[in-house]
């Protein structure tokens, strides 16, 4: 399960990065922290939090701890 949600992630990464390329407003983001939440009503809980660090290519890796 957590493999699928870090390929998930991963998919979700990518099209941000692609979105915030190249425009300044962006260009101090060295995160992007992806959630994965289960809401039952008004009430959200956060199932699984993934990190993507911004590696010295400029690409967002997955952060592994």
């Amino acid at each position: 399960m957590t493999t699928d949600r870090d390929a998930e992630a991963a998919t979700i990464v990518s099209a941000i990065a692609k979105a915030i390329a190249g425009k300044p407003e962006f260009a101090q983001v060295v995160i992007i922290h992806v959630d994965y939440v289960k809401q039952a009503g008004n009430k959200a809980t956060v199932v699984q939090g993934i990190d993507f660090n911004k590696a010295p290519d400029g690409a967002f890796a997955l952060h592994k701890s």
